[in-house]
């Protein structure tokens, strides 16, 4: 009786919850109780489709110059539909042309947090969430984002070898027009005529701005350790992309550390 009844509501109810119910196979048996266990888990860690308001992403991707943060970013906001945000790109805006370009590794703490938290404060920001591209750089950078209450939801750091990162600065052209950075010859002659290198892709340029990075990377990562995480990524850019997506996807140990049953 009771299973009729069970069934005979069972697909009424899955049929009204169908945007997030998830159905898992059980077979029996006490050996799958612990499979079957997990499965519910990652489950209901699970985001379905909702029309209801929904925290969007926050994302800020760190690592040295050269290391790829950029492309991981615009990949990222394709993939998601959020804003990219680029604290070098803001700098551009600002300084107008015909002026020299200022590494953000060497402007100031309150420049560069005013020019981020006036950017995310727009309302494509607000309503689609957003990947920062290399800010918090230091400490004071990372309190700033807590105080304005931009938490990041994820703060993901792409390690590389120093000398990978050497190689890949050494071969890098920038267009001046659109400030687009090239690590080959693009097909456009007009573009290939007019490719640069900045001075500060120089390799002894190169080396202080690795070693600024390094000096404050630790402290950026005990203000957010709980949505701290590493990413490798001196491969090809499907792959690390494959890694970060992979961080920005999964639920953190913190999160499934709430459960009382998790073991951690």
């Amino acid at each position: 009786m009771r299973l009729q009844q069970y069934k005979r509501h069972v697909l009424t109810i899955s049929e009204f919850f169908k945007n997030s119910v998830r159905r898992i196979e059980v077979h029996g048996g006490d050996h799958e109780q612990e499979s079957v266990y997990k499965t519910i888990c990652s489950n209901l860690h699970y985001r379905g489709f909702s029309n209801a308001p929904l925290r969007m992403h926050r994302i800020c991707v760190l690592g040295p110059c050269a290391s790829g943060r950029t492309t991981q970013c615009s990949m990222l906001s394709k993939r998601l539909g959020v804003v990219h945000v680029d604290l070098a790109t803001l700098l551009r805006e600002k300084q107008g042309e015909g002026k020299e370009e200022v590494p953000p590794e060497f402007v100031g703490d309150e420049e560069a947090c005013a020019l981020i938290g006036s950017r995310l404060r727009q309302t494509d920001c607000v309503r689609k969430g957003w990947v920062l591209d290399g800010f918090p750089k230091t400490r004071a950078q990372a309190e700033f984002l807590r105080q304005a209450h931009l938490w990041p939801s994820r703060v993901i750091q792409l390690q590389v070898a120093d000398a990978v990162v050497e190689t890949r600065a050494s071969s890098r052209r920038v267009d001046p027009v659109t400030g687009i950075a090239y690590y080959t010859n693009p097909n456009s002659v007009a573009i290939r005529q007019r490719l640069i290198q900045c001075p500060h892709d120089q390799p002894e340029k190169v080396r202080v701005r690795v070693a600024l990075f390094g000096e404050n990377i630790q402290q950026v990562a005990d203000s957010w350790k709980r949505v701290f995480s590493c990413v490798l990524a001196d491969g090809q850019p499907e792959d690390v992309a494959a890694g970060v997506l992979e961080r920005v996807s999964n639920p953190l140990q913190s999160e499934i550390a709430q459960d009382p049953n998790s073991g951690l």
